[in-house]
């Protein structure tokens, strides 16, 4: 069997076009690869911003997510108490 190559493309047909009709692909655009440090700096803040209410909003999904599952096996507890006791066991 032959192997092939694929290429992925990196975007798609339509925001090509849209970043070409706002001249933002021309490459002697002055905006063209004009991150400053301080923007960069910016960007990393965000990211992190990002990324700890991410964790943050995980974390009280998981804390939910234990407590209903607890509650749960505490109802399917009572419930097998109830039907032992009902049994006469």
């Amino acid at each position: 069997m032959m192997a092939r190559d694929y290429a992925i493309q990196g975007s798609s047909v339509a925001s090509e076009r849209r970043f070409s009709s706002a001249g933002l692909t021309d490459r002697d655009d002055s905006r063209r690869s004009s991150l400053t440090s301080e923007h960069f700096s910016d960007i990393q803040v965000l990211k992190d911003s990002l990324h700890t209410r991410r964790r943050s909003r995980l974390a009280a999904a998981a804390s939910k997510d234990l407590a209903a599952r607890q509650k749960w096996e505490d109802y399917e507890a009572q419930l097998l108490v109830a039907r032992r006791a009902a049994a006469g066991l």
